[in-house]
């Protein structure tokens, strides 16, 4: 299933371009339970700059609504969410909990007065997490600095509501498409009417994410909302593929972990008091 996005045609131009850099600088995935992974693609992050991912910073209002539909696609390839932390100027962190946090990588935070704490990563140790995303944690922080960049960290809330959109966009695709080809009851699945059901709850939260993204500027309550409906849609898709969906040979698992990373990321932004729950041994 391939479902097209309305967008008016210069943002369908840049969605489109987005798409087949993702698709063609992704890497495969590698993680296995307990696994220490990062999925960072410099190439990607090389082909996205020369889109002008990154100029879009500077374009003030007339960028913001490319953030959320260029993350969407970034998200329904799986693409690595590295891209789209970078918009923070740094790599994405709560408490000393970074993500993809290499030494001599800068972790950004956010302060209870919205400015960005900008620390160095002088001693870190990567740590199994439950998706790909190289969490590391600090071992030793070097100088910081603060940087008043409300453009920063709206683009970084659009794009990651806009990914979390992504995400759930391709778990409704797969699950729509196994719906329909699997056979039960003399029939395709997708025939019986608690199938239908699920998958029709699924579109309606998906295509809520997808707006919520694309009008650009998302809240931090919008960000959350992402996150909660995100694992509803990751939910019903796996009710609907069963046991098949949890399997390491079908992709299905891929999005629904990383659904399940984001939505605990943007809460530890939200409640500190929750920030420890990012790391799983």
């Amino acid at each position: 299933m391939n479902l097209t996005l309305p967008y008016p045609s210069d943002l369908s131009v840049f969605a489109e371009s987005i798409r087949g850099h993702a698709n063609r600088h992704t890497p495969d995935d590698q993680w296995t339970p307990g696994a220490t992974v990062s999925d960072h693609s410099a190439s990607l992050m090389s082909a996205l700059s020369e889109a002008g991912w990154f100029d879009l910073l500077d374009e003030d209002d007339a960028g913001k609504h490319y953030f959320g539909i260029g993350a969407i696609e970034l998200g329904r390839a799986g693409a690595p969410y590295s891209c789209v932390g970078a918009l923070l100027g740094g790599s994405v962190a709560a408490s000393n909990v970074v993500l993809y946090g290499r030494e001599s990588q800068v972790a950004a935070t956010l302060t209870s007065e919205g400015k960005l704490h900008y620390r160095e990563v002088v001693r870190s140790h990567p740590v199994p997490y439950t998706d790909s995303l190289g969490v590391h944690l600090v071992d030793e922080f070097g100088p910081s600095r603060f940087e008043d960049s409300a453009t920063r960290v709206n683009a970084w809330r659009t794009a990651t509501t806009g990914y979390i959109a992504g995400l759930s966009l391709k778990c409704l695709e797969l699950s729509v498409e196994h719906a329909r080809n699997r056979e039960a009851f003399g029939g395709p699945l997708a025939a019986i009417d608690a199938v239908q059901m699920k998958l029709a709850d699924a579109a309606v939260a998906t295509e809520a994410l997808r707006l919520t993204a694309t009008q650009g500027d998302c809240s931090l309550d919008e960000l959350l909302y992402a996150g909660e409906a995100s694992k509803q849609v990751a939910a019903n898709a796996h009710q609907v593929l069963g046991a098949m969906g949890f399997t390491m040979e079908y992709e299905l698992q891929r999005y629904t972990r990383r659904i399940r990373a984001l939505s605990l990321l943007s809460k530890s932004w939200a409640d500190d008091s929750e920030q420890t729950d990012l790391v799983q041994s």
